[in-house]
């Protein structure tokens, strides 16, 4: 396994039954990395004063379960717009090898409505990506930046649109990307890469069209992405905060996780029952990073990796 900065408790690999889900050791040692990329990013942003909060399966995983839903294989964190630039602008210099903090412009295509924050000396990559994409794919964290979502359906659905049409567009894009090489593929690819750029700024231009003008936020860059509507949540859940036991850390999360966690998940949420992933199918590995288990694969080996 990759070497980790973090401490872990004693018995903290061993498999366990959790909630009827057998947690394996191979899943436990996923978590961990995982854990040691929270526990770096939770570093960086107390020593440079930026706030953020657990968020979706993560909140509900620490509310109910004290850690990780038994069947989850990710983090999930959200930010304010202004302490998420933020973050980006201090990575370049805070963030150092294996630690890469992701985001469009800093790798070539990268396209989520939010950043991911990775271990690149593992593989936690898209099945369907592992070959056909050339940005980093260590096993990661998401950190979404939330936005102001207006009460004025006309705005609401300007926003909307706007995201939706940005996003065909950079699907088209990418899809048009040359694999082979050459100075008219290298001349395509650097066109190419200049008209991403330009669409995802008009991407993220929509996603903070309202900001300062509501109440509301949510994560918009986000599910203007891949969902249908957007919630509305009161922007001040991050005044009022209070911190978690996860797994064998504490985090910050809204005092009012009860109200969130209804708005996500339904008025039972302290029932468990798995759920699909919103992830296809990923391919781990701690031992490996994600350029290694790329070359074995294009070597015709079948790839040294694990789909929890």
């Amino acid at each position: 396994m990759v070497t980790l900065n973090i401490d872990f408790p004693k018995d903290f690999f061993k498999s366990e039954t959790r909630s009827g889900f057998l947690v394996t050791e191979e899943r436990k040692k996923v978590w961990a990395v995982q854990l040691d990329l929270l526990y770096e990013l939770d570093r960086i942003c107390k020593k440079n004063g930026i706030n953020y909060l657990i968020d979706s399966g993560t909140l509900l995983g620490a509310v109910r379960h004290k850690g990780f839903i038994p069947w989850d294989d990710d983090i999930d964190l959200i930010m304010l717009r202004e302490d998420y630039e933020r973050l980006i602008k201090i990575s370049e210099h805070e963030i150092k090898k294996p630690y890469f903090f992701q985001y469009y412009r800093n790798d070539n295509f990268y396209f989520r409505g939010h950043s991911q924050f990775r271990n690149s000396d593992t593989c936690g990559a898209l099945r369907h990506e592992l070959l056909n994409e050339t940005f980093n794919q260590g096993i990661f964290i998401d950190i979404f930046p939330v936005d102001s979502v207006s009460e004025d359906m006309i705005k609401l659905k300007e926003q909307f649109d706007g995201l939706t049409d940005c996003y065909q567009i950079l699907e088209c894009i990418k899809s048009k990307v040359p694999k082979s090489n050459g100075i008219m593929s290298a001349v395509k690819y650097c066109f190419l890469k200049w008209r991403f750029l330009k669409i995802h700024d008009k991407y993220e231009n929509y996603a903070v069209m309202n900001d300062g003008m509501s109440e509301y936020i949510d994560k918009v860059a986000f599910r203007g992405k891949i969902h249908k509507k957007f919630y509305h949540i009161r922007k001040n859940i991050f005044d009022d905060t209070i911190h978690l036991q996860f797994e064998f850390l504490t985090l910050p999360a809204p005092k009012d996780y009860d109200g969130l966690l209804r708005v996500y998940f339904g008025d039972n949420y302290m029932i468990p029952s798995r759920a699909p992933s919103c992830h296809a199918e990923i391919c781990f590995n701690v031992e490996k990073s994600y350029a290694d288990v790329k070359n074995e694969i294009n070597h015709g080996s079948v790839g040294d990796y694990f789909i929890l």
